[in-house]
């Protein structure tokens, strides 16, 4: 059986005289092979720049199928590196009576939680017995057995592994790298917060109040830890703002780059591992997520342990690995709405492991696995379980009126729908994106042409190891169909599909697949001479510094421009506010003369730390000009508001008018200042 730069960490080796022959470890390929793979790459990547823009000229249309016939052909050598033979699973022993104990503690412990928990928040007594119930059920069902160590990689050799030392020092330069582009001009990009960010420093208001929701139903409904995480960093001192929306998705985009280089390390040993995490250091998908301040950050790091844990199982057949995967996919329903999917995965593996001649004898094994993984991501879940129960208008609105008719009706038959939002998901990687100027370049691929090069190159190798049994690479290639389910089943309203928030759940399966061709290039050039290992790195290093200047300008230059462009500035109005504020005018003198998609005053309220401040001096579209007899005063109005500014005339003859320039005309805005 044969699998993909399958790990036997932790499973003792067969002796020499008991592997076939034939299944042996592949001869090194000709070295005309890793030449062959970095032009393919090359030509992939230069046929992809224009496609970023929508474009394909005919000197692209002949790179691309070139590069692409070229990696069909590689991708045999490639795949016969990938699949290399593992020993078969070892599972468990089976449950003693320390488990059936145990489990009747934790089940009991787990009721208890379950009946005295109040409807909508964390009480005391039912979230310790809650919190018991999980350590009680690990306690009785982590396996004592220990396993032997052997290299992650079959194909490994002491030659070639990494040390240590070597591997901490690769991941501090990756880690250094990641907090560039999540904390590079976070102040400054993205430039203002809007309505979603003044819903969810609603969420942190209410438990600086002392409320302790299990589910936020603002905002369409949202689960609740980017919300006391945010309420954490406030606690240590960071105010109620906008930038402290960014500074805390930062930190959780932070948290991804170990959990991908866990997950690659998991499939392909240290050299894949690494370069997982570099991809997700810089790829500007999951940098998007990062700085945006809002949730979709929390997709990336639980998929990649989920998805870490799942193909371990595979693997190991292991209690171990089934405890954490049932953790994994329960911790992250808490973090973000489009995880939801994640669990509809277990059963792809597991599907998948019957056909595995490795698992033969074993397959009763797997119903106990799906078993143990379900009961652990229930018991990980329980609180939003209960109130799903309660409030399943709530809890699951978001997917009902996208997946379904609550809120309009489907624009034509659902499979219709469905197979064009597929083809639509199908092309976002590499011809044209997100639409929602929100959260990304509007219609930019969700890849730089070097990623996209390197994903087509690895989906060709991976669906040659599908082909030849490999099942952990067919379940990552299965995992891009059902992981972004959660954007192409918006039947609804298809115009958000493709969404690369919603996607971000099936984003360390992508990078997985780019990885591969980088790391198969690389450990093939390894084993030669030191001119091929130096001229192979260096081509590398060039696909690397030219993926990470095109990730740095979409974001920082194109995806910054766009966003000056629509945003309207409500920060610079915070800082006239302030400006005028030291000059002797208070905010309680201050109003925004509101219209309709223009600036949330609640916004405002937050930057000035006067939540209070919105309910009666923003002036709703429709209502007059107040008549303060107070002053000074200070007003903030449209620069297209013709009626406002008559109404201010008329009121206040002797006011100064002034209008506030901004770099992008349509966004200007006027004050208007009255003195005496």
């Amino acid at each position: 059986m044969r699998v993909s730069l399958e790990s036997a960490a932790n499973t003792p080796p067969a002796p020499p005289a008991a592997i076939d022959p034939v299944s042996a470890p592949p001869r090194s390929p000709s070295l005309r092979w890793i030449w062959i793979a970095l032009g393919a790459l090359f030509l992939l990547s230069a046929a992809l720049f224009p496609m970023q823009t929508q474009r394909l000229p005919a000197w692209a249309a002949v790179a691309l199928a070139a590069g692409l016939v070229e990696w069909a052909l590689v991708a045999r050598k490639a795949a016969a590196a990938a699949c290399e033979v593992l020993p078969p699973p070892a599972p468990s022993p089976m449950p003693g009576m320390r488990a059936w104990i145990g489990t009747t503690l934790a089940l009991l412990l787990a009721a208890a939680a379950w009946l005295r928990a109040d409807r909508v928040r964390f009480a005391p007594l039912p979230t310790l017995c809650w919190l018991a119930a999980i350590l009680v059920w690990f306690a009785a069902w982590w396996p004592r057995e220990r396993r032997a160590s052997v290299p992650a990689s079959p194909s490994s050799t002491p030659s070639t592994e990494l040390r240590p030392v070597t591997i901490a020092a690769a991941l501090l330069i990756i880690l250094a790298v990641a907090v560039f582009f999540r904390f590079h001009r976070l102040a400054e990009i993205p430039p203002q917060p809007g309505s979603d960010h003044a819903e969810d420093l609603l969420n942190v208001v209410d438990l600086e109040r002392g409320e302790r929701p299990i589910f936020f139903p603002r905002n369409t409904g949202q689960p609740p830890l980017p919300f006391y995480f945010e309420y954490a960093l406030h606690r240590a001192g960071l105010p109620i703002h906008y930038l402290t929306l960014k500074q805390s998705t930062a930190l959780i985009g932070m948290v991804a780059i170990p959990a991908m280089y866990l997950l690659g390390a998991e499939l392909g040993g240290p050299v894949f591992g690494l370069c997982a995490a570099a991809l997700c250091a810089w790829c500007k998908w999951p940098v998007l997520g990062a700085r945006r301040g809002l949730t979709f950050a929390w997709a990336v790091f639980p998929a990649a342990l989920a998805l870490w844990a799942i193909l371990r199982y595979m693997r190991r057949g292991d209690r171990a690995s089934a405890l954490w995967a049932g953790f994994w996919l329960g911790f992250g329903q808490y973090g973000y709405n489009a995880f939801k999917i994640m669990p509809a995965l277990v059963p792809v593996a597991l599907g998948l492991c019957l056909f595995d001649p490795r698992w033969k004898g074993r397959r009763w094994r797997l119903v106990g696995a799906g078993a143990l993984m379900t009961a652990t991501t229930l018991l990980i879940f329980l609180p939003l379980l209960r109130y799903s129960f309660q409030h399943p208008q709530e809890f699951w609105y978001r997917a009902l009126t996208r997946a379904g008719t609550r809120e309009r009706p489907l624009p034509g038959p659902a499979p219709v729908v469905f197979a064009t939002n597929l083809l639509n998901m199908g092309a976002a990687f590499h011809w044209k994106g997100d639409n929602a100027w929100i959260n990304a370049v509007s219609w930019e691929p969700f890849l730089d042409p070097v990623l996209g090069a390197l994903l087509l190159a690895g989906v060709l190798v991976a669906l040659l190891c599908a082909f030849r049994g490999a099942w952990r690479w067919t379940l990552l290639l299965a995992s891009l169909f059902v992981l972004t389910l959660a954007s192409t089943l918006s039947l609804a309203f298809p115009i958000e599909n493709p969404a690369i928030n919603r996607a971000a759940v099936a984003l360390p399966s992508v990078l997985l697949l780019a990885s591969l061709p980088a790391v198969w290039i690389w450990n093939e050039a390894r084993r030669r001479g030191r001119a091929v290992r130096l001229t192979a790195a260096a081509s590398l290093l060039v696909l690397a510094a030219f993926s990470i200047r095109e990730n740095y300008l979409s974001y920082f230059v194109r995806f910054s421009h766009e966003q000056n462009v629509i945003l309207d500035p409500v920060l610079d109005m915070v800082t006239v506010l302030k400006a005028f504020e030291r000059q002797g005018v208070p905010r309680d003198n201050a109003y925004l003369l509101n219209r309709e998609n223009w600036v949330d005053g609640r916004c405002i309220a937050f930057e000035i730390d006067d939540l209070g401040w919105q309910d009666a001096h923003d002036i709703a579209p429709g209502r007059t000009v107040p008549f303060i007899r107070d002053r000074p005063l200070l007003f903030f109005f449209h620069h297209d508001d013709a009626n406002r500014r008559a109404q201010l005339r008329a009121a206040f003859p002797q006011g100064e008018e002034r209008l506030m320039s901004q770099p992008f005309g349509d966004r200007d805005y006027f004050i208007y200042f009255v003195e005496r």
